[in-house]
């Protein structure tokens, strides 16, 4: 899977950042798409607290990134704070992969200066990405 080069994303990730559900975040823009999606390290605190209000039931973080009705209003909260953020149109994400572990230097998904390892994130989540966005089709 080829991962686009833009200078946009550390500055949507940033923003993005911003929600007190996101530990972690890769904005992935595919070279087919026209918008990015977003793969999100959850903060597992508020995403408990998330799927609490919107009366989601799970054994813990790696129940609640599956559930669609939780993976939709992180979705939403995000899309919100990239409006308020004055983002275009091309810059608002259109959908999200939540990831069920944290990206460390171990696993590889990010240096050991916590720098994103872009490639092989797009490489681990590849079937979740293609799905995200053929939702959108």
């Amino acid at each position: 899977m080829k991962v686009p080069k833009t200078n946009q994303k550390p500055k949507l990730e940033s923003i993005y950042r911003s929600s007190s559900l996101v530990s972690n975040i890769c904005v992935y823009a595919s070279i087919t798409e026209t918008h990015p999606i977003a793969m999100i390290v959850p903060a597992e605190p508020a995403l408990k607290k998330l799927a609490d209000t919107l009366g989601v039931a799970g054994h813990g973080v790696a129940d609640l990134v599956l559930s669609p009705i939780v993976r939709s209003e992180v979705l939403k909260q995000l899309q919100a704070i990239g409006r308020k953020a004055g983002f275009a149109g091309m810059e608002i994400l259109v959908g999200v992969v939540l990831a069920d572990e944290e990206w460390t230097p171990v696993n590889g998904l990010v240096t050991a200066t916590n720098k994103l390892m872009r490639r092989k994130l797009a490489e681990k989540y590849e079937s979740e990405i293609k799905e995200v966005y053929g939702a959108r089709k």
